[in-house]
């Protein structure tokens, strides 16, 4: 019995063709699905279970490698914070990324995340959407995606789940891409007249060698805030 296999050289484009990606065969979901106490079908629904391979693809497998780059942008997000956390243990901090759910987890409705999480730092727990950004959506597009974090905040179905809105950390390409979706979130939070906790950064400050600790730091601007006004997000 396979339970892992090595995503094909082929299926992969040119950016990515170095990498050697892991995904779970069938028989690596129905157990994974089982450790979970549920049966494939519904691990796929709602726990977002994909993989399979390309001749048995499983749940949203072939969106996910359409999507490659965006797909692995959004998990570095999680990945990072599961790093950091890791080094700010070693230290004697209980950092942790204790809640990792994928886009088709959390979905819920027009809502549609590329990722939830929950992170703890002194006892404290901050849950988070993950909204990752490769610069390529119409301003007309964020109109949407935020209006729908709008619809999900006013309808008040965030508190059978959520002790609290969760913060939207949007991270996109570069500080051109970052002001851009500033402008069309800020536009939508002011026609609804409420106040939406949404906080973005860009690739090149989470990137830059210069920062230890990566997306913890004060690398964060509200969509109100000013280019060079950072604060973190903890």
């Amino acid at each position: 019995m396979r339970l892992m296999r090595l995503v094909d050289v082929g299926e992969l484009d040119q950016d990515h063709a170095g990498l050697e990606l892991v995904e779970l065969t069938v028989d690596g979901l129905i157990l994974c699905a089982a450790q979970h106490g549920l049966p494939l079908r519904t691990a796929v629904r709602v726990n977002g279970l994909a993989g399979g391979g390309p001749d048995r693809p499983i749940g949203t497998r072939q969106t996910l490698m359409r999507q490659l780059a965006h797909t692995l942008g959004t998990d570095g997000v999680f990945i990072s914070l599961i790093d950091m956390a890791r080094r700010l243990q070693a230290t004697g901090s209980d950092d942790a990324l204790i809640d990792w759910q994928n886009a088709t987890a959390c979905t819920r409705g027009r809502l549609r995340p590329d990722g939830y999480g929950m992170y703890r730092r002194d006892g404290r727990l901050h849950g988070f959407f993950v909204e990752y950004d490769r610069g390529t959506m119409s301003v007309e597009g964020y109109r949407r995606k935020f209006g729908a974090y709008i619809e999900f905040l006013t309808s008040g179905r965030f508190v059978r789940e959520y002790d609290g809105f969760p913060t939207i950390l949007v991270v996109t390409t570069d500080e051109r891409a970052e002001e851009r979706i500033a402008h069309a979130a800020g536009a939508v939070v002011a026609e609804a007249s409420l106040s939406l906790p949404i906080l973005l950064t860009s690739q090149t400050r989470w990137n830059d060698p210069q920062n230890a600790t990566g997306l913890l730091n004060s690398i964060w601007r509200d969509t109100d805030a000013g280019a060079m006004e950072r604060r973190c997000w903890l």
